[in-house]
């Protein structure tokens, strides 16, 4: 992003939900802690501090994002979590961008808040 003086950049979220899980055996995306799969549980918490939330994901993933959820394919292949970001930072190079990987469901409301 590139500053412009004193004035407050507009907020972006990223959600990195595009690794495989082979340490797990099975997507940490789709974990449902919260009553819903994690990706769409962090995508929704951004949507309160955030003008537009994407989920990072694989090109073959992209397919699986649900209807009113936005997907942004890694442009950066063989990068982990780097390639997603690279990815935002890329695409919208206006704005600040809030990150946060899908296995994170102890992130919460006040986490997020800033103090007062």
């Amino acid at each position: 992003m590139i500053s412009k003086g004193n004035e407050v950049p507009k907020l972006k979220g990223l959600i990195l939900a595009g690794g495989k899980s082979s340490r797990m055996g099975h997507n940490k995306e789709q974990i449902a802690w919260h009553g819903k799969e994690q990706k769409y549980y962090a995508a929704d918490l951004l949507s309160q501090f955030c003008s537009e939330v994407y989920i990072s994901c694989r090109q073959d993933q992209l397919q699986h994002i649900a209807e009113g959820y936005k997907g942004l394919s890694d442009n950066f292949i063989g990068m982990g979590p780097t390639g997603g970001i690279l990815t935002a930072l890329r695409s919208d190079r206006e704005v600040a961008w809030l990150v946060i990987a899908c296995d994170l469901p102890l992130v919460d409301e006040p986490i997020l808040k800033k103090p007062s």
